[in-house]
């Protein structure tokens, strides 16, 4: 008889979360992937295959269902709690101090930040709308034109 052991689990912290956070909320998964704007691909690939959120996504999801932006970088893999607690900090170093690795990484973190917030700014400005004060077709008479002539009294 052989031994049919099953393979451990593999550890999903942002699949769990994301339930959790669905439990929590009265939710279902549909519902959580419509209102942080992601495809119902990127969630299988969350649920299946470990995959984790970017942190654009994560950033949205701490926004939109309150909770703390730390929180959900940490269940989604962005950050560790190690990261959280660390007494070195890239961004209080010089430049020169810095690997290449580690200025390109924090040149990739700020310029990701950078474009979310800018995303976000753009994304509020809608080009096809028409901005409110929009004149309407019909143009508007000038203070000139409205004023009345008197009638030509000269026979």
């Amino acid at each position: 008889m052989t031994d049919t052991k099953q393979p451990p689990a593999t550890e999903n912290r942002w699949w769990d979360y994301v339930e959790d956070l669905c439990a929590a909320n009265g939710i279902n998964t549909a519902q959580f992937v419509r209102s942080v704007g992601v495809t119902g691909g990127a969630a299988t690939a969350w649920k299946n295959r470990g995959g984790a959120a970017t942190p654009q996504v994560a950033r949205k999801v701490a926004y939109e269902y309150q909770r703390p932006v730390l929180e959900v970088f940490v269940n989604a893999g962005l950050l560790s709690w190690d990261d959280l607690t660390s007494k070195e900090s890239i961004a209080n170093s010089s430049p020169d101090q810095l690997s290449d690795a580690e200025l390109i990484r924090e040149l990739q973190k700020r310029l990701s930040a950078y474009a979310a917030e800018n995303e976000e700014l753009h994304a509020k400005v809608d080009p096809a709308a028409e901005p409110e004060d929009k004149p309407s077709g019909r143009r508007r008479s000038s203070r000139v034109s409205t004023v009345m002539r008197r009638p030509d009294t000269r026979d």
